[in-house]
């Protein structure tokens, strides 16, 4: 029982309505990682500068989304770590 509460608490976003400063890469990633739509936006805009190809989410592309927005935790984590004066740094 233990183990099904922890699995169903892990999988809730507890951030799922936060919005996050975009001024920096980090909290604007959050922010699209937050939405499929966007996240596949993203992908597709990554996709054609780096390959001249258009991605879409149909015919199996939901995974390679799903795949992206994996790192909205991580992302989420990272931001709450790290103060303003270190973005700054980061991202001149």
């Amino acid at each position: 029982m233990i183990k099904l509460v922890k699995q169903e608490v892990d999988k809730y976003d507890f951030f799922a309505d936060s919005n996050f400063e975009d001024r920096y890469l980090v909290g604007k990633l959050i922010n699209i990682l937050a939405d499929q739509q966007k996240t596949g936006e993203l992908i597709n805009r990554l996709s054609e500068a780096l390959t001249n190809k258009s991605f879409s989410g149909l015919f199996g592309g939901e995974e390679l989304i799903e795949a992206f927005e994996t790192l909205r935790p991580v992302l989420i984590r990272i931001y709450s770590k790290v103060s303003t004066d270190e973005l700054e740094d980061w991202f001149k």
